[in-house]
C-alpha cells in the first residue's frame, strides 16, 4: 500500500493523502460531504472518514450524520478501545448496516468480534498505527479471514519484504 500525501491544510493540522492499494484502487480521505461528492466524481474508489473517537489519526473527525448520508464508505477506526470506551465502536457499528461499509480500518482485536456478530467481518483490514508488525502477526491476523493486512510504516524494507514472500494475500 502507498500513500501519496496531497494536501495539508495548516489551519487545520490536518492531512489529507491518496493511498494506492495494490495499484487497482485509489483511496482518499476526505473531511466533508462536499469533498466526498467531488472526489468521487472524480473517480475515488474508496472515501475514507474517521468517526468520532474511533481514530489515531490526523484525519477530521466525521460525524455518524455525514457518515451514513454519503454512505457506502470506509471507517478508520484505529485506535485501542479501552473496555469503557468500547461502546463507541459498538454503536457505530451497530448503527451501520454492511452495505453502507467498503473497509473498516482497525487496530484492536476486539473489533474482530463486533464485526463478526453484525456480519462485517470481510470488510476488516488491520492497520497498526505504531505496531511493528512482524511474520508472524500477518500470519495470524490473515489467519482469521478478515478482508486484508496493512504493514506498519515503522518496518524496514528487510521485515516487510520477509512478510509478502511468508504471507502471500
Amino acid at each position: 500500500m502507498l500513500c501519496i500525501p496531497v494536501k495539508h491544510d495548516f489551519a487545520k493540522n490536518v492531512k489529507q493523502s491518496i493511498i494506492l492499494d495494490d495499484m487497482e484502487r485509489i483511496t482518499v480521505s476526505a473531511e466533508n460531504a462536499e469533498e466526498i461528492r467531488i472526489f468521487r466524481e472524480a473517480g475515488a474508489d474508496e472515501i475514507v472518514l474517521a468517526p468520532k473517537g474511533c481514530a489515531m489519526s490526523a484525519l477530521r473527525e466525521a460525524d455518524m450524520e455525514t457518515i451514513t448520508a454519503c454512505a457506502p464508505v470506509s471507517l478508520m477506526m484505529n485506535r485501542l478501545f479501552m473496555p469503557e470506551a468500547l461502546h463507541i465502536a459498538l454503536d457505530i457499528l451497530g448503527t451501520l448496516e454492511p452495505g453502507q461499509i467498503d473497509r473498516i480500518y482497525f487496530s484492536d482485536p476486539a473489533l474482530v468480534k463486533l464485526a463478526e456478530e453484525r456480519g462485517m467481518k470481510e470488510k476488516l483490514v488491520y492497520r497498526p498505527e505504531m505496531l511493528a508488525v512482524s511474520t508472524f502477526d500477518a500470519a495470524w491476523w490473515m489467519s482469521q479471514q478478515i478482508g486484508s493486512v496493512s504493514v506498519s510504516p515503522l518496518l524496514t524494507r528487510d521485515e516487510i519484504t520477509d512478510i509478502l514472500r511468508k504471507c502471500p494475500g
